[in-house]
């Protein structure tokens, strides 16, 4: 997900949303970038250990 932060910089975090059902996680700010399309870069570029970590990461925020 994304979002334009008041200084023009926009903001990246993560969802993770179930495949059966239940509530979907949400990571904290993961990066700021200067463009949408640096945010997009970015997510591109997400390797699988880094997902694991923002996963676990997401969990934190949760509760869980």
């Amino acid at each position: 997900m994304k979002r334009q932060q008041p200084d023009g910089t926009w903001r990246g975090w993560l969802d993770f949303t179930p495949t059966e059902g239940g509530p979907i996680l949400t990571t904290d700010r993961e990066t700021t970038q200067s463009t949408l399309e640096a945010v997009s870069y970015w997510a591109s570029g997400l390797e699988p250990v880094y997902l694991e970590g923002a996963f676990e990461r997401a969990r934190v925020v949760a509760g869980n």
